[in-house]
């Protein structure tokens, strides 16, 4: 799904995220208290200054790759230029975009396979004690040395 905008006489597009964009989000919402109960409203509201750099991140200006994309610029022009109704609807349509339940629930999924993967491979390692020699194999034998103190 793919979303068009017209900001400041510039043309944007919202769509799926690629990882990049998530790494940025990541570190700007580090630490952000998201509430359990999540509505575009409730969002933008926990965002708060936030919102216009989050919508910076995930915004793609029409002929700009994400890599040239000057995401300070971007954020600039939305705050001069949007609507806290039109910041609303780019979160409404963030989540058509990238449906987030979908998403955790694959990661839920991919991340009991890890575990199940990593209970198996820790079944047939052999125990750590069996492998190690005893500490009396390895210690020297008391010896007196000649002229040694005793």
């Amino acid at each position: 799904m793919i979303f068009e905008y017209e900001i400041g006489g510039r043309k944007f597009v919202q769509k799926a995220l690629v990882l990049g964009q998530v790494k940025q989000l990541i570190s700007v919402i580090r630490g952000t208290v998201i509430p359990s109960v999540i509505s575009s409203q409730s969002l933008v509201i926990a965002l708060g200054d936030k919102v216009s750099e989050v919508l910076a991140i995930v915004l793609s200006e029409e002929g700009v790759s994400l890599k040239n994309k000057k995401t300070k610029e971007v954020q600039e022009l939305l705050e001069e230029n949007l609507s806290i109704e039109g910041s609303i609807k780019m979160v409404e349509d963030f989540f058509d975009c990238n449906p987030i339940a979908s998403i955790s629930g694959a990661m839920i999924g991919l991340s009991e396979k890890v575990q199940k993967a990593m209970t198996k491979t820790e079944l047939k390692t052999p125990s750590t004690e069996s492998v190690l020699p005893s500490v009396e194999e390895t210690l020297p034998k008391e010896t007196i040395s000649s002229g040694g103190l005793q």
